[in-house]
């Protein structure tokens, strides 16, 4: 089982995914975002940078913002946990 910082780990990186897919009229930056959120951007940023943690309020005010179900925003999360692991693991193999 994934430990907490994983988490947010995976949540930053379902953000950043988003972000790059985003529609003109969503937020394609972490300033328009935390405009969006209602949040300040240092705080956004430090949050994605994985130095302050996200909170549940977060997930649900990301998915509405993109205008996808909270459970689709999981599945993203869990797309961004396998392509880490698999990083990981191509990252080991070629240090042996």
């Amino acid at each position: 089982m994934a430990d907490i910082s994983e988490h947010h780990a995976d949540l930053s990186a379902a953000v950043r995914i988003l972000m790059d897919r985003a529609d003109t009229d969503q937020a394609s930056t972490i300033s328009d975002l935390a405009k969006h959120l209602g949040q300040h951007q240092p705080n956004l940023s430090a949050k994605i940078r994985g130095r302050r943690v996200w909170a549940l309020d977060d997930l649900y005010a990301i998915a509405e913002h993109y205008r996808i179900a909270p459970a689709d925003l999981l599945a993203i999360m869990d797309q961004a946990r396998e392509q880490r692991a698999a990083v990981e693991q191509i990252t080991a193999a070629a240090a042996e």
